[in-house]
């Protein structure tokens, strides 16, 4: 939807669809990039807007986020040509639409009645009662906002479960159902409710002006869905934020929500969704080869970031994305060529191995693999120095020895078991010697244009992961953005920084384990993982 200048009373990202906004200063309209393949990125324009627009709301505006699991009870009638079908329990006619329509309206009546109050946890603080008597109450929703912009998480309770409420007796509601035999069907309604919540709103409007409309149209929503597939089954609402937009958006998918016995969705519910993801793709202008959309792209509001990753058998947590901060490169007349997403920084010493002296490519397959996760493509864990050894065993390329040995593996090794842990192709991009490096610059620009995926550099004495590329093609100067698997220590970034164990160098560096970069008469083989081509 469309937004004026001046802040509205309220933006609310609790549907499908996603809404404008208007740049807070110039009026402007912003339209989020639409990416026709994957050689074309937002410009820095357009990334600095959004990030003005989402500054905007995180200062203007408190997030309020609401989650639960609503049981939807079904009554209606049921033909015995609808008993013996195994697709749909009702047809979505006459007789299933009223049943439908009375069971979301028993869950509204629950969730969105007069008795009901919220449960207020702002970050960092004790849970507050929004009671019309409590104190807070008169208080601005500026005041339940956490210190860096995270949402307010609420629940909303029933007064009757309070002590102070008179205790009201049972009742039993009888419904009469014409039309044939009496059916009764059951699911769970998964929902989330987002809202941007200007900061000057009092507490004790909160509830009946924004969570429970908000909760009403989302089941309104829901109850839509449930009538267009006809069947009753599990619905799952979440939030998502595309890169480069400033704002999350909802969706709803027919799925289960992730529990910890099933923290994923299977490759067959993901597959019978690709259609309706696709659909959603082309409507956002989003890319048509990333998995942005998926169950497993969720985002916590209540969270600063999504949680880090936990070293195993270890409190420590890993480092993420130690390129951001750095200066440009000192190509003169350059361009920047750069990774495209999240990835994890693996170096030696990690998990409690001594891998120092060996380890180096497989801490860079580590770190490829990691992109994969971190941009959705595989929910598998990154695979252990063991279990990459393992993996080339079972593949028939090493021998059983070659497990727990010290040995190295280069970057061909590397595609092997990318390709058998991922399913993910490769490219290679073979250099004869260090002194030619740079003959290579523009094939490396390009992958990073079209695939944005982290290259294992191999060969020569020393294996590296390359984050990016400055390159002036009139010249042919360039400087690569080396990510270094060798180093040993603690997880400080500062450390990370000042030792240049991620740093610009120019192809006739050295090396920040000592040494020259690439070794003069040495031979490399660049390894290119490929984007797969997915949603």
């Amino acid at each position: 939807m469309g937004c004026s200048a001046d802040p509205p009373a309220v933006l609310q990202t609790d549907n499908v669809s996603w809404f404008q906004l208007l740049n807070a200063t110039t009026a402007d309209r912003v339209i989020p990039s639409v990416i026709e393949d994957s050689s074309s990125k937002q410009s820095t324009a357009q990334n600095v807007l959004a990030q003005h627009d989402s500054d905007w709301l995180n200062t203007a505006f408190t997030k309020v986020f609401c989650s639960m699991s609503a049981q939807l009870h079904v009554y209606g009638a049921d033909s015995a040509a609808n008993r013996s079908s195994s697709q749909k329990l009702f047809p979505p006619d006459q007789l299933y639409n009223p049943a439908i329509t009375t069971a979301i309206k028993a869950v509204k009546d629950g969730l969105c009645g007069a008795s009901t109050v919220l449960l207020a946890t702002p970050s960092g603080k004790d849970p507050v009662l929004l009671t019309a008597e409590a104190p807070q109450s008169q208080a601005l929703c500026e005041g339940l906002k956490g210190s860096q912009g995270q949402a307010v998480d609420v629940i909303v309770l029933s007064r009757g479960s309070f002590p102070t409420v008179p205790a009201q007796p049972p009742a039993i509601v009888y419904q009469a159902i014409t039309g044939g035999a009496c059916s009764y069907a059951h699911t769970t309604l998964n929902l989330s409710i987002l809202c941007y919540v200007p900061n000057q709103l009092p507490v004790s409007d909160l509830l009946a002006a924004i969570v429970k409309p908000a909760i009403s149209r989302q089941l309104d929503a829901l109850q839509h869905k449930l009538v267009q597939s006809g069947k009753v089954q599990p619905w799952t609402a979440i939030q998502v934020q595309p890169p480069g937009w400033p704002h999350c958006v909802t969706l709803m998918y027919p799925l289960p929500a992730p529990s910890a016995t099933q923290p994923h969705t299977s490759t067959g519910e993901e597959e019978a969704l690709k259609a309706t993801r696709q659909a959603l793709h082309a409507r956002l202008g989003l890319p048509p080869n990333r998995p942005l959309l998926r169950l497993n792209n969720a985002v916590d509001p209540c969270l600063v970031t999504g949680p880090p990753q936990v070293l195993p058998g270890g409190k420590t947590l890993r480092l993420q994305d130690v390129h951001v901060g750095l200066g440009p490169p000192s190509v003169s007349g350059g361009t920047l060529h750069m990774i495209d997403g999240s990835y994890d920084y693996h170096h030696y010493m990690q998990d409690k191995t001594d891998d120092a002296g060996w380890g180096c490519a497989y801490r860079s397959l580590q770190t490829i693999h990691s992109w994969f996760r971190c941009q959705h493509y595989t929910h598998a864990p990154v695979p252990s120095l063991k279990q990459i050894q393992q993996t080339l065993v079972d593949l028939g390329d090493k021998p059983q020895a070659f497990v727990g040995s010290r040995q190295w593996i280069g970057a061909i090794e590397l595609g092997y078991v990318l390709d058998e842990l991922l399913g993910a192709t490769h490219k290679v991009i073979t250099v004869s010697s260090g002194a030619e490096m740079s003959s290579k610059a523009r094939d490396i620009a390009q992958h990073f244009d079209t695939q944005g995926t982290p290259i294992m550099i191999g060969g020569g004495v020393l294996a590296y992961t390359l984050l990016g590329i400055g390159h002036n093609d009139k010249t042919g100067e360039c400087a690569f953005l080396i990510l270094d698997p060798h180093y040993t220590g603690s997880e400080v970034l500062s450390r990370i920084h000042s030792g240049q164990w991620v740093a610009w160098k120019l192809p006739d560096g050295k090396a920040a384990a000592g040494g020259p970069l690439f070794v003069q008469n040495a031979f490399y083989n660049l390894l290119c993982p490929q984007r797969p081509d997915v949603v």
